[in-house]
């Protein structure tokens, strides 16, 4: 009987150290199971989270951002979501059982942050898979393949002041600088815009747009004048060769630009509140007038030097041009040579102005002027109306398109910016309090899980065993996503 006594005993105590080994084994291999799960389960939440993309944004202009703030949720609302998420996921089984302690937002990457890299990094992702190069090659090779004009047409200039000419004149007439002031005096854009199609006057609300915020300025036009032979020569400065590295450099974010945003000669329709929207992101003006009329500004500054140096290897018109210096230089205090080129100048900033009636009719010029597309006539500057638009078919042309992509070029720095200004504007009309610095590129949290304990409390409860650190239960970790 002792002995059956002695064997119970034993089994009982062995029993009992088998359970506790097996109940320890159990614990830990659920301890390293639930972190799996967290992980897991952190993953899902992060995937969960890029799921909840501006639609709006996506369907506009092909880009996947997050709102941190859910529509005007508020700025805790990721948090609640992965929270939720994770408390779902997790406690789905009556078995388990976790506590969400933490989740915290720690970083993320603004649309807007480092000068708008995540805008320029979906751009180019989004243009590789959709969209080819060849324009802007086509106009890189066409800029690079022809000598620019604007590198000597100030030296002619200068030099030629100095030009004196005994001969004598029998003209007699206006100063065709009179003329062209008298045809201008009502604006350009009269002179250039088809018949109805005169952009709207209206301004649109930007006072909080991303660009405003960011101190960027919008853009000042040059005045044009031909009395002051300085001013003429600044005027012919204007180069079309020094954008065509960043063509090449901004080719994706040109041709992006291009595609999701409207233009004067673009035939999609459009109800945003600025018709004109690539013009804004060159000039970023308010309104579609002062917009328009910048970038015409610009066009007539690219091509005034163009026609000018055509001018200077055309005898024919040169010797037309003498004959009136003449006449004019009999003033006193007046020389022949200021004359000559001021008028020089003045005839081809006419031809620049038919040029511009041709592109914003949606026509092609010719990117190198010759005398087969010379359309005016110095003695009727005041006719530049009635001109008759000419659509250029040579491989050398060049449409409203391709200088609009020129412009872009030249404002690499704004342009992303002026591009969210535009997002914010439109996507407003169906939400107003949407704010483009709110879209979240990438995003960082910080989630700390208490699980759930099985067996602890029966191991603790043996002699001899410390207390389990609760630290094994503590499921910290960080998360992250990005697009």
């Amino acid at each position: 009987m002792n002995n059956k006594g002695r064997i119970t005993v034993f089994l009982s105590l062995l029993t009992v150290s088998m359970l506790l080994v097996g109940l320890t084994a159990l614990e830990i291999t659920g301890i390293y199971t639930d972190r799996a799960k967290v992980t897991e389960a952190a993953k899902g939440a992060m995937e969960s989270l890029k799921a909840d993309y501006n639609v709006d944004l996506f369907e506009q202009y092909h880009l996947l951002l997050l709102d941190r703030t859910y529509a005007g949720a508020g700025e805790g609302a990721i948090e609640e979501r992965v929270e939720d998420y994770l408390d779902y996921t997790l406690n789905q089984e009556e078995k388990t059982e976790f506590t969400i302690d933490e989740v915290a937002v720690t970083d993320y990457i603004g649309i807007l942050d480092q000068d708008c890299q995540a805008l320029k990094a979906e751009i180019t992702e989004y243009m590789k898979l959709y969209s080819e190069l060849y324009a802007v090659e086509s106009l890189t090779d066409l800029i690079m393949g022809n000598e620019d004009p604007s590198e000597g047409a100030a030296e002619t200039v200068e030099a030629g002041q100095l030009e004196e000419n005994t001969q004598e004149s029998d003209w007699e007439g206006e100063d065709p600088r009179e003329t062209l002031k008298q045809g201008t005096k009502a604006g350009l854009l009269t002179l250039v815009v088809p018949a109805g199609r005169t952009p709207s006057k209206k301004s649109a609300d930007l006072e909080d747009a991303p660009s405003k915020q960011k101190g960027i300025p919008d853009e000042q036009e040059e005045a044009l004048q031909f009395d002051d032979i300085e001013s003429l020569e600044q005027n012919l400065g204007t180069s079309n060769s020094d954008c065509a590295i960043t063509l090449q450099e901004d080719a994706y974010g040109i041709l992006y630009a291009l595609e999701c945003f409207h233009y004067f000669t673009d035939n999609r329709e459009n109800t945003h509140p600025l018709a004109l929207e690539t013009e804004y992101l060159i000039a970023g003006k308010d309104n579609d007038y002062d917009n328009l009329s910048y970038v015409v500004n610009m066009l007539v500054l690219h091509r005034l030097p163009f026609n000018f140096m055509y001018l200077m290897t055309d005898q024919t018109k040169i010797a037309e041009v003498e004959g009136i210096a003449l006449a004019l230089s009999l003033v006193p205090g007046v020389s022949y040579g200021v004359v000559k080129y001021l008028l020089l100048g003045c005839w081809a900033y006419g031809e620049t102005i038919a040029e511009v009636r041709s592109l914003l009719a949606g026509n092609h010029i010719s990117y190198v002027k010759r005398s087969d597309t010379w359309l005016t006539d110095i003695h009727h500057l005041n006719g530049l109306s009635d001109i008759k638009t000419l659509d250029y078919k040579g491989i050398d042309g060049i449409d409203y398109k391709g200088f609009l992509m020129i412009f872009l070029a030249e404002h690499p720095g704004t342009m992303y910016y002026r591009m969210c200004d535009m997002m914010q504007l439109n996507l407003r009309e169906k939400n107003e309090n949407f704010r483009i610095s709110d879209c979240i590129y990438a995003i960082s949290l910080d989630i700390r899980i208490t699980g759930g304990q099985r067996y602890r409390t029966f191991i603790q409860s043996q002699s001899g065993i410390d207390d389990i650190d609760h630290d094994l239960y503590d499921y910290s970790l960080s998360a992250g996503t990005v697009y």
